[in-house]
């Protein structure tokens, strides 16, 4: 859990009177199963959904080998090389938890009344 969130919920723990070791488990436990939850259905029972499918995407260049080995390009003394802006899958670990949320939102998923937060990890 990154540590943005974990002050987050120390906050919450202070305000609250919720220091008590115990019951700071059972938050963390809450959190990361709706996490858990929230993620399983995106990739799972909401995969072919436009939404989802845009949340796992990125564009990024790629480089291509388009004049071959025998062109060399340069400008301000710098190699150039040629590459294409296209569309990268990214890798589901490095997606924020506030996007898969707001995702869930946009198809559905979850009310936006209950997403204000953006959930408990926020």
């Amino acid at each position: 859990m990154p540590s943005s969130q974990l002050d987050t919920l120390r906050s919450y723990w202070k305000r609250f009177g919720l220091e008590h070791p115990f019951v700071k488990f059972q938050i963390i436990q809450y959190a990361s199963i709706y996490e858990a939850v929230v993620a399983y259905l995106l990739w799972t029972e909401y995969k072919n959904d436009p939404e989802v499918i845009k949340l796992q995407t990125h564009k990024a260049y790629k480089p291509v080998s388009a004049l071959g080995n025998l062109t060399a390009i340069t400008f301000g003394g710098e190699q150039l090389f040629t590459c294409v802006y296209k569309d990268t899958k990214t890798q589901r670990s490095t997606i924020p938890f506030r996007d898969k949320v707001d995702c869930a939102v946009r198809i559905g998923l979850i009310d936006p009344a209950y997403s204000g937060d953006r959930g408990p990890m926020s």
